[in-house]
Parts: C-alpha cells; sequence; structure tokens
C-alpha cells in the first residue's frame, strides 16, 4: 500500500509489566486490615470479562446467478495454461508457480466452495518476445498465436481453460484499468466458459521481491477468473446512483465494475509453504464471512482487525461537512493497529477526497507517532471514531466517492507493514449529494 504513517498506540490490558496479569490484592481499611478476601485467580465479581469482538456490521455475500440454462459459469476442473515470453527472465519460476497453484492448499481453501475441484493440469507455453506495451485485442492475438504454435501443447479452449499471459518488462497491458485483469476468451466472445489473465510487471509492496508481487496479482486473477469466468460469483453490479438501490450495500460499490472474491481480499496475503514457498493473494470466502471473523482465506494466525461503519451512505451537502462514526473491532486481544482514509473512487467534485484535504480522522486513543513514520490514529478493539468529511462547494447532485478505511500496522524502520502480514484491511463507506 506504499509508506503511509505510522502510530504506536498503548493498548490498555490491565497487565503487569511482564505481559502478565496483575496479582490479586484484597481491599484493606485504613489501618491496613483486610476487609475482604483476595479474589483467586479464576476471578471475581472484579475480573476483568473474557475477551469479545466489538459490534460489528455483517460482511456481504458473493451470488451466484442463473446464467443461460442454469447457474453461472466456473472453470472446473480447470486446465492452467501458463504462457511467458521468450525474453521473460522469470520464465521458470512463474512456471513453476502455476505448478505449485493448481495442487495448493491454497487452491483448496480459496476454490472448494465455490465448486471449484481439483485443477486439471498446468501446461507451459513460451510465446515470441514481446517488445511493446499490448492493447487487449493484442493480447488476445499473441494468446492465439502463443496457443497454436506448432511447438506449444496447448489446449483448444473446452469451457475449462484458463489462458494466463505475463508480459515482461517494461512493457504492459494498456487500456484497461489495471495492469493486470480477467476477461473472456476468445477475446469479445462470452458465455464459452474459457477465460484469459494478464499479469504485468508493477512496483512490488514493502518487503515483496518481484516475484512475489507477480504470484500476488496472478492469484488474484486466477480465482477470480476461475469462479467469474461468465456470470458466476459475484456481488451484484450496483446502478449509477449506488445510495438508491433497493440493496444499497457499500461493498457492491466498493470500486468500479463487478466485484469478485479477489477484490474483496485484496492486499491481503499468505506464503505457501510458510517458509520459503510462493506468495498468494487470500480470497473472500462466503463461509467465513458468516461467521463474522476474518472474510479472507487460507486462515492467518494472528487476530483480524477492522473498523466498522454505522451504515453504507451519508448524504453530505455541496461546502458542508459530516462526520461518520465508526468502531475498531478485532477476533482476539491485540495491540492497537493505524488507521488512514481516502476516496478509492468516485464521480465529480467527491471523487477527490483525500485525508487532510476534505477527509480527517479522529479516535479516543488519540495520535502517537514514530520517527520518520509520521503520526496517525489508533484504533483497538471497541475504541470508538470519527471519520470528518467536508464536500467541496463546487459538488454538485449526484456526486459521490467511495471512502475506504484502512486498517494497518508499520514498522518504525521501513513504514511498512511486517514483512508477511496482510498490509491493509479496508472498511469502505460512501458519501453523496442529493
Amino acid at each position: 500500500m506504499g509508506a503511509i504513517a505510522s502510530v504506536v498506540v498503548a493498548a490498555c490490558s490491565g497487565s503487569g509489566n511482564d505481559g502478565s496479569a496483575p496479582a490479586p490484592v484484597a481491599s484493606t481499611d485504613e489501618a491496613g486490615v483486610a476487609l475482604d478476601p483476595a479474589p483467586d485467580a479464576a476471578g471475581s465479581a472484579d475480573a476483568a470479562p473474557p475477551f469479545a469482538p466489538a459490534d460489528h456490521r455483517p460482511w456481504p455475500q458473493l451470488v451466484l446467478p442463473a446464467g443461460d440454462g442454469g447457474a453461472g459459469h466456473v472453470l472446473s476442473p480447470m486446465t492452467l495454461v501458463t504462457i511467458v515470453a521468450a525474453n521473460d527472465d522469470l520464465s521458470s519460476q512463474l512456471f513453476a508457480f502455476s505448478d505449485a497453484l493448481i495442487t495448493s492448499a491454497w487452491w483448496h481453501s480459496v476454490g472448494d466452495e465455490y465448486g471449484m475441484a481439483a485443477p486439471e493440469k498446468s501446461v507451459h507455453v513460451t510465446g515470441a518476445a514481446i517488445d511493446h506495451s499490448l492493447s487487449a485485442q493484442e493480447i488476445a492475438t499473441y494468446i492465439d498465436q502463443a496457443r497454436a504454435g506448432a511447438d506449444a501443447g496447448a489446449p483448444a479452449p473446452n469451457g475449462n481453460t484458463l489462458y494466463l499471459l505475463y508480459i515482461p518488462a517494461p512493457y504492459e497491458a494498456t487500456g484497461a484499468a489495471s495492469s493486470a485483469y480477467h476477461a473472456a476468451y476468445p477475446y469479445g466472445v462470452t458465455g464459452l466458459g474459457d477465460g484469459l489473465a494478464v499479469v504485468s510487471r508493477a512496483t512490488p509492496e514493502g518487503d515483496e521481491s518481484i516475484l512475489d508481487e507477480l504470484t500476488e496479482r496472478a492469484s488474484h486473477e486466477i480465482i477470480e477468473a476461475a469462479t467469474d469466468t461468465s456470470r458466476g460469483w459475484h456481488l451484484p453490479r450496483a446502478s449509477a446512483t449506488p445510495w438508491s438501490d433497493a440493496d444499497a450495500s457499500i461493498w457492491r460499490s466498493m470500486q468500479p465494475g463487478t466485484v469478485e472474491n479477489g477484490d474483496l481480499c485484496e492486499l491481503s496475503r499468505i506464503r505457501e509453504p510458510l517458509a520459503a514457498g510462493f506468495l498468494f493473494q487470500r480470497s473472500w470466502s462466503n463461509k467465513a464471512a458468516l461467521r463474522g471473523g476474518d472474510p479472507c482465506v487460507p486462515a492467518r494466525t494472528e487476530p483480524y482487525f477492522n473498523v466498522s461503519v454505522a451504515k453504507d451512505w451519508y448524504s453530505i451537502a455541496p461546502g458542508q461537512s459530516i462526520d461518520i462514526p465508526f468502531s475498531g473491532w478485532s477476533t482476539a486481544e491485540t495491540d492497537a493497529w493505524l488507521i488512514n482514509a481516502g476516496a478509492n473512487y468516485g464521480r465529480g467534485a467527491l471523487a477527490d477526497l483525500a485525508l487532510n484535504a476534505g477527509l480527517t480522522l479522529h479516535t479516543s486513543l488519540g495520535i502517537g507517532t514514530t520517527g520518520k513514520c509520521g503520526s496517525r490514529q489508533g484504533v483497538n478493539n471497541g475504541v470508538q471514531g470519527t471519520l470528518h468529511v467536508t464536500a467541496p462547494a463546487a459538488a454538485k447532485s449526484g456526486d459521490y466517492a467511495v471512502l475506504w478505511i484502512h486498517n494497518f500496522r508499520e514498522e518504525p524502520a521501513t513504514c511498512n507493514p511486517a514483512p508477511e502480514s496482510d498490509f491493509t484491511h479496508v472498511w469502505p463507506v460512501g458519501v453523496y449529494v442529493e
């Protein structure tokens, strides 16, 4: 998520300096005579209650809409065809990642509940050298040619095949909202079930290597393409005025376009095997979301933390301000974490809202500092806060913004999250001008 400022906030845990619970003490009168016996270690009326996650609103659920002739299509069992250009210096590692993915515990965790059987096979294809950035049409043509090569051995489209193309640096996919995406294959044809995915290089986050960045983004596109190539698992699309929809869930509007299982867990990650394996993005689980805790799988061992906002959409008048209440929550006792906020996207004058330019945050824990990382507000389970939003005077009816409240921790030396941890956990909220 890039370098963002940091804060150290002490959480009141009621523990001793060594982290242990303080010894129980008997009440005494002024002469030091015991009035009541000291409570035992099992607790008393004065003992702290067991930890409970603070109240938070429920997570959304991905749906599988009815398609032509029945439920939406998924790629199962999937054949993964990985296409790497002849001039890609990471070709052997990228082929190895695809081989590892189809037999991984990650695939089992992210795919089972969406009807994804174990993949059929992993096929390696080396395409011609790439010497320029490619448009969507050029990407489809390149895949056509690489697949049809005399020695390629790549299967023809059969309704369950995903063609994954890596574009070598310094080139990228052009004309798309992102340099990594997935689409139907053949290009411009829908309903056959086959898919393509493309991943360009991008600047690695924090402690990641270039290979980490590629495999994390590829895993995002692979699970989305496999589960939503054609009318598959996703949140219902929001309208042009999403606050007025019958189901005005902010999660449907957390980004432009369709929201899928990879999108809902973006910037959440796990390595497999944990010590020295490939880096995968975690993915959304409807079952985990229904349990109310961490909605992304595979599960991580540390407590999950986030904030929850009182409602999805807030009306604001041009030039006026509102305070949006939120509260922190975590799945287990944990140290305080940090928050910041910004506009992910929007329409009109509200689309440019950013921290310190229309948005400010405040919590009851307040601000701390850590060296060069600057200062941020701290949050913990049950801590209350407000997001103060000021609309530009130029805002007009129909303008809106989808704001993300990021929840994260940082290492003071780097101003980045700790190695291998999630980068951020996000809760969205929307503001609009009626």
